[in-house]
């Protein structure tokens, strides 16, 4: 599951890559964790930043009046429920980064993360979601959308966030598409455009916020094991 992930363009190299009119971006995170406020790029507001709460409130399937926070969302197969539905056709959003980590279990309890990018650094674009919080007022909060991984990761997990191709980008924010069309957009990325490797398990640590997170790292579990046979 991808529950971290990392956007650390300045201003300048943001504007650019996504056609934004922009006063500031949030500062570099290396680290964005579910329950933090992080950017996006919605349809309502296309060229702008906007602030969002990663994770958003979904109804229980045995109680509806009760909700849980759910930070992403897998698109394969497509959701059952109608409210997703709905989301995918008016509440789509872009959420930019530069890298995202993955965590593969490694023992019973022990997992070791690793970061993934893509070839050269380049900046990307998660498909996502986002509506009004069910539980906090005038909240508005997001999801990142997965779909099944590339052959470069399938050994770390089986979903990977949904990376939309440069030329889907704008379809995405602007097109008038039913949930099945979303889905077309949605193709697996190219495994020759990614790279992974081991980070540190101080990733584990959301307040963690450093630059050496990005870096590759001896691979050990969250309890400090040693991992041997791992590729840097």
């Amino acid at each position: 599951m991808c529950d971290r992930y990392s956007f650390t363009l300045s201003k300048e190299k943001t504007i650019r890559r996504f056609g934004l009119k922009i006063k500031q971006v949030p500062a570099p995170n290396f680290n964005f964790a579910p329950g933090m406020q992080i950017p996006a790029i919605m349809q309502q507001a296309p060229v702008e930043i906007t602030l969002l709460h990663w994770g958003m409130d979904i109804p229980q399937v045995k109680d509806p009046s009760k909700f849980k926070q759910v930070s992403v969302i897998s698109t394969d197969p497509l959701p059952s429920q109608p409210s997703l539905h709905e989301l995918l056709t008016t509440n789509r959003c872009i959420i930019p980064a530069d890298g995202f980590y993955l965590w593969k279990r490694v023992s019973k309890k022990g997992k070791l993360p690793y970061r993934v990018v893509l070839k050269w650094s380049l900046p990307f674009a998660m498909a996502g979601v986002w509506n009004t919080s069910k539980t906090k007022e005038s909240q508005k909060d997001c999801s990142i959308l997965t779909t099944s991984s590339t052959s470069v990761i399938q050994h770390i997990s089986k979903h990977m966030p949904a990376i939309l191709p440069l030329e889907h980008e704008k379809a995405w924010l602007y097109e008038n598409l039913s949930a099945e069309e979303t889905l077309k957009l949605l193709l697996p990325y190219p495994a020759e455009n990614m790279k992974a490797y081991p980070v540190s398990a101080q990733l584990l640590q959301a307040n963690e916020n450093s630059e050496l997170l990005t870096k590759p790292a001896q691979p050990t579990d969250q309890f400090g094991n040693y991992i041997l046979f791992e590729d840097l």
